[in-house]
């Protein structure tokens, strides 16, 4: 088949007349699409300015908190600094401690009750799980409850935090140049969970991600990488009958939290067969 440009040397030619139309509808298609991108980014933009302003302190941070979970829409910076009175980032620090959390349209796994988001952006990752991989969560309190004695994928996650994007890369040195802390999500046993990185942590995590998150939660990279690789999960401290490190995990030692982790490989531990 000629291409458009081999039929435009060619005006005689009977498809030309076909092609010239389909192009200016599809140039029409494009030019509707947009238009309706500009509508929307200007609709986006008018968000802020809209954010009412209220003197009452305690009215306004109930407010706040209620748009920032049922209009996810509006930008959380001007909510934070609406409920707060602070600017920036201490806004938005401020905020999100007091935002508290929100019963999401997902169910968990193992008692079938909504799962419980601390975040908008854990909402939609919670909602992405379920719609595109089908996968459920386990709930805090069913977490808690819960320790397999061998180490069981819930859900769907990575072993490495993602190198931060240009954009976060410049909101985190602004924050860094002016020695102000920044709190961020960072990858935990199941999921994520916020941490803050004061300005010296923020340098480490600009050359490596797992580096600051790690010196922002007192441990080494080695330790972190290695409590998220193997589940919060201690290895038997017992040897086999050739003399090699036993392979399995120690009984009763795994999905531990970062501390009990640490302490309890510490303390060390063995499997069922090496008297655990």
């Amino acid at each position: 088949m000629d291409s458009p440009i081999a039929l435009a040397e060619h005006p005689d030619h009977p498809g030309l007349e076909a092609l010239d139309s389909a192009v200016a509808a599809l140039s029409e298609a494009v030019a509707a699409l947009r238009a309706a991108e500009a509508a929307v980014q200007e609709r986006k933009a008018a968000l802020a300015p809209a954010v009412p302003k209220i003197d009452d302190p305690e009215l306004a941070r109930r407010l706040a908190v209620w748009i920032y979970w049922n209009m996810p829409e509006v930008p959380v910076a001007p909510l934070a600094e609406m409920a707060t009175g602070l600017t920036a980032g201490r806004a938005q620090q401020a905020f999100f401690k007091l935002s508290g959390t929100q019963a999401s349209a997902v169910s968990c796994a193992t008692c079938g009750m909504p799962v419980a988001v601390h975040s908008r952006d854990e909402m939609k990752r919670v909602l992405i799980a379920k719609l595109k991989r089908g996968v459920h969560p386990i709930c805090v309190p069913c977490r808690a409850s819960r320790r397999p004695e061998t180490p069981t994928i819930y859900i769907e996650r990575p072993i490495r935090n993602a190198a931060p994007t240009a954009f976060d890369r410049e909101v985190l040195t602004l924050h860094a140049q002016r020695d102000q802390p920044k709190t961020i999500d960072a990858l935990c046993l199941w999921g994520v969970h916020r941490v803050e990185l004061l300005p010296e942590h923020i340098r480490l995590y600009l050359q490596d991600p797992d580096l600051g998150i790690a010196a922002s939660l007192n441990v080494s990279r080695e330790d972190y990488l290695t409590w998220l690789e193997g589940w919060g999960s201690v290895r038997c401290g017992g040897t086999t009958t050739t003399g090699e490190h036993c392979r399995n995990m120690a009984k009763g030692l795994t999905g531990l939290e970062l501390k009990e982790w640490l302490e309890a490989r510490s303390n060390g531990g063995c499997c069922a067969v090496h008297g655990g």
